[in-house]
């Protein structure tokens, strides 16, 4: 068996709205509770950089216009010459 975990100490409370918690522990782990299931999920700081990245661009995704509200402008503007076409579509950044 494992010897069982001590505590770190008290953790610092960076961001806690509603729904959700985000504390730091001593140690540098950064846990994330959900307040409506009681789910704890615990990550080393470079890890909750790229959950936070992940979590950014699919809400940017979620929030986009549906494809039935995409504009497509054919005509070129007279005093420019460009063409501007708006799409939903997004893509993730390369790092």
């Amino acid at each position: 068996m494992s010897s069982p975990r001590t505590p770190c100490g008290p953790h610092v409370e960076l961001v806690k709205t509603e729904g959700v918690r985000i504390a730091r522990c001593p140690c540098g782990t950064l846990h994330i509770t959900f307040a409506r299931n009681g789910v704890t999920m615990q990550f080393a700081p470079e890890h909750f950089a790229e959950i936070a990245q992940a979590m950014s661009l699919a809400k940017t995704i979620v929030e986009a216009p549906s494809p039935q509200t995409e504009r497509i402008v054919t005509e070129p503007n007279p005093t420019s010459g460009f063409v501007t076409i708006v799409s939903p579509i997004f893509k993730k950044p390369s790092n």
